[in-house]
């Protein structure tokens, strides 16, 4: 095998690793950023002078899961994506960080719906 052969092949391992690395830490960030996610939108509610536990109007109520929604959206989009990326390089392992972060945005957006829907609006 020539010098050339080798340098290839090792580069296309490294840059195919990148992609699962960066998944994988997306994944990490996911349990952090949906705790900031929930803070933040509690703090929201406070800001507007809701007291906890209190009956806020429906659009609101959509407003600030909406908010939640989408910063725990990030997180688990870019290990879909990365996830994506790794499994069409070729590294099978890229299916697991694309199946965690699709079921965990799906939960997330169930226990939002479940919220919406549960709770009493003005």
């Amino acid at each position: 095998m020539s010098h050339v052969a080798h340098e290839d092949r090792a580069g296309e391992r490294s840059s195919s690793r990148w992609p699962l690395r960066r998944a994988w830490i997306s994944v990490g960030l996911m349990p952090v950023t949906l705790i900031l996610a929930l803070i933040s939108s509690e703090a929201v509610y406070r800001l507007a002078g809701y007291e906890p536990m209190a009956t806020v109007t429906l659009w609101f109520d959509v407003a600030v899961w909406a908010f939640t929604l989408a910063l725990f959206a990030v997180p688990s989009t870019a290990a879909m994506l990365y996830g994506r990326a790794a499994y069409r390089s070729g590294d099978r392992r890229g299916r697991v960080p694309i199946l965690i972060g699709s079921i965990a945005l799906l939960l997330v957006l169930a226990m939002a719906v479940q919220a919406i829907a549960s709770s009493e609006h003005l």
